[in-house]
């Protein structure tokens, strides 16, 4: 019966599974979904093992699904690859209200170990991630890192450019840009703060806060007790596709993120489709991926994760045409040649067959 309300799919003649996960805010209810969640999970994956001679089966960040699939490699003998983009270990740094949130977050933690130390191949998401996960007792060998990258299409996903701009009546406006999410851990007050700064030299320019998240209402707050919300705008959360329009109307694209520990090892999606669309990027030297990243190709501006460091790079750039087309050319070249899917893709072919040779 739980096999039965798996939704089957095809994309670009790709086999799709879909399994129901009802959301609740009762705990009994939640404990109910997640268990015939992972029950459906562990009969489709059992079931596809079975019948299909796969060679290779991947997880990405999900502990639980990891767990059925160490499980039934042990009868079918395949290689396991875990790809792990996203620290597990932000769920500590958040505000628990809820005391069973923090114990499962200590269960799954303890899990990721035990995961990482079993799979045959582990695709860390920067190498930073890489540097921590061997001091932590894996084995490099079998780690290759795969940050982010971009699709080079997506320059020509900018049909809705013109619409944006009367929308939000940015013409005749400097436009700066942030897109992400807006967490409390992310402390984006700093774009709030340097944008009160900016305001001063450029009194006609915007900037589009583009996304959601916890911390939006404080951020719109703030905004507004220092009397600068007419020159910034939360647009909410928008569709994938339209994120290349709201990139190409902008002079200037930031990339702030609060140098902690989870965030020091990540790969940040935005720095790559800022760069693939020719814009030139203001963002913080304190983490790892966007300090090597921009020094490599010197496609924009590195600067502390403090007001006064960001608002001077954002103004070099504003006051220098020339400069930031320069940048926003160089950031292209250099992410098309290192970080599109389809050179990335033949990395981890490469790796793959590799692990096959090796099995």
């Amino acid at each position: 019966s739980n096999l039965r309300k798996i939704n089957r799919e095809k994309f670009n003649d790709v086999e799709i599974y879909l399994i129901p996960h009802p959301s609740s805010h009762s705990l009994m209810k939640k404990m109910v979904s997640f268990i015939r969640y992972y029950t459906s999970q562990y009969l489709l994956v059992s079931k596809l093992v079975k019948n299909k001679n796969y060679d290779i089966i991947q997880v990405r960040n999900d502990i639980f699904s990891s767990l059925i699939v160490l499980f039934l490699k042990k009868k079918y003998n395949f290689p396991f690859v875990f790809q792990y983009s996203f620290p597990i270990e932000t769920c500590k740094h958040n505000k628990v209200e809820k005391q069973y949130i923090h114990y499962f977050c200590k269960i799954q933690i303890f899990l990721q170990k035990y995961i990482l130390k079993k799979a045959d191949l582990v695709f860390p998401i920067s190498k930073c991630m890489e540097m921590k996960l061997i001091k932590e007792g894996i084995p490099k060998s079998k780690m290759m890192p795969l940050p982010m990258g971009v699709n080079p299409k997506w320059l020509s996903f900018k049909e809705n450019a013109l619409n944006i701009k009367e929308k939000y009546n940015l013409r005749d406006y400097h436009v700066l840009l942030y897109i992400g999410t807006m967490d409390k851990l992310r402390s984006l007050e700093i774009i709030i703060y340097t944008m009160l700064k900016i305001l001063k030299n450029e009194p006609k320019t915007k900037l589009l806060m583009v996304g959601d998240g916890n911390d939006r209402n404080n951020l719109e707050k703030l905004a507004t007790k220092l009397e600068i919300n007419k020159n910034i705008v939360f647009t909410g959360q928008i569709p994938y596709f339209d994120i290349p329009s709201f990139i190409s109307i902008s002079d200037v694209c930031l990339s702030p993120i609060n140098p902690i520990d989870i965030y020091k090892v990540s790969s940040p999606t935005k720095l790559f489709e800022y760069m693939v669309m020719f814009k030139p990027i203001v963002a913080n030297k304190e983490i790892p991926e966007q300090r090597e990243v921009l020094e490599e190709s010197n496609g924009g501006i590195l600067t502390s994760f403090e007001m006064e460091s960001f608002a001077n790079g954002i103004m070099s750039l504003l006051d220098n045409k020339d400069l930031s087309k320069e940048m926003g050319k160089n950031g292209y070249n250099w992410v098309i040649k290192n970080r599109s899917y389809e050179n990335m893709a033949l990395d981890v072919e490469k790796r793959y067959l590799a692990l096959l040779n090796k099995s």
